[in-house]
């Protein structure tokens, strides 16, 4: 089954997701809960909500110190300036996410982890500027879309893809194949060394 008939075999939900905790979790005190589970995608838009909303001075920085923690946690780069909406899926959570803080992103995306949206500011090149996203676009695991480039509704970028140009409504990329190489009968099984041991085995 290919990344397209999987997508369409299991349509995204309809708002967003999280990996799932024991049920206990959410009746532990906040402070235990993220000691046990680390934070999660209910405190990232929280938090972001905060970041955005609060009219207290005090109230602003303490959120903004939260939110650099939740993306630390996650390891992810996830500007307030750019236009996400809370509709956005992130099935894997936030884990190793970047997206520029010009990119805007449509509502109910889906966004895998390790993936990239990522503007383009070197003078001269094809497509300066930051990725616009349309409703319902997928992003595969690892996938990167870089400059200004535009994708519409409903397409699917599948695992790994690097966009750098337009892509249409509806449609979908995919990377080649994979080949499958014959094995070798004689190949010796593979013995991983450290570069210690390796330095200690060559020739002087």
């Amino acid at each position: 089954m290919t990344e397209s008939d999987h997508t369409a075999a299991h349509p995204a939900p309809s708002g967003p997701v999280q990996p799932e905790r024991p049920r206990y979790a959410k009746a532990l005190p906040s402070p235990i809960r993220r000691m046990l589970f680390g934070y999660d995608l209910g405190d990232f838009w929280q938090t972001r909500r905060a970041c955005t909303r609060s009219r207290s001075r005090v109230a602003k920085v303490l959120a903004l110190l939260r939110y650099r923690r939740i993306c630390d946690h996650f390891t992810c780069s996830v500007p307030l300036a750019a236009v996400i909406p809370e509709s956005t899926v992130f099935p894997h959570g936030l884990y190793g996410v970047f997206i520029s803080s010009g990119a805007t992103l449509g509502e109910e995306c889906i966004i895998f982890h390790q993936t990239t949206i990522g503007s383009n500011t070197l003078a001269g090149t094809k497509r300066p500027g930051a990725p616009t996203l349309g409703r319902g676009v997928l992003l595969g695991a690892g996938a990167k879309v870089i400059g200004g480039v535009a994708v519409g509704a409903n397409a699917r970028i599948g695992a790994n893809c690097v966009v750098v140009d337009d892509v249409p409504a509806g449609a979908t990329v995919v990377l080649p194949q994979p080949r499958v190489i014959p094995a070798d009968p004689d190949r010796a099984a593979t013995e991983f060394r450290t570069w210690g041991a390796f330095e200690a085995d060559a020739p002087d």
